[in-house]
């Protein structure tokens, strides 16, 4: 695929590998088969953490497993402030939701500001 420089994205992560988020488990899905440039985490992480400690912990490590091995993380389902902030404290890279924005019929960026 870099032969066409393209990049792989690998969405859904988190239903992959449900109850396999330690370091090891997550590189051998993933350098097993596959290497991603980003891995898009199932939404439903995003409400969990809201109200276990345990899914916090599980997602931090999963976080830090997949960057470990240089894939950047992205994940849906943000709907609240404090969603957004443990997020934040887990270290996704990318982030998408509600709480960012609701859907739009129109694309309203102005990327020319950006020097694009």
């Amino acid at each position: 695929m870099q032969v066409y420089q393209t990049q792989l994205v690998l969405s859904d992560f988190a239903s992959l590998i449900r109850g396999e988020v330690n370091e090891e488990q997550v590189r051998a899905k993933v350098e097993g088969h596959l290497t991603p440039d980003y891995v898009k985490l199932d939404g439903s992480f995003a409400q969990e953490v809201e109200s276990s400690e345990v899914k916090k912990q599980e997602l931090k490590d999963m976080v830090e497993s997949l960057q470990s091995t240089g894939v950047l993380t992205a994940i849906s389902g943000v709907e609240s402030p404090l969603v957004l902030s443990t997020l934040w404290q887990a270290g996704i890279n990318f982030i998408q939701g509600f709480y960012i924005s609701p859907p739009l019929e129109k694309m309203k960026y102005d990327f020319a500001s950006e020097g694009l």
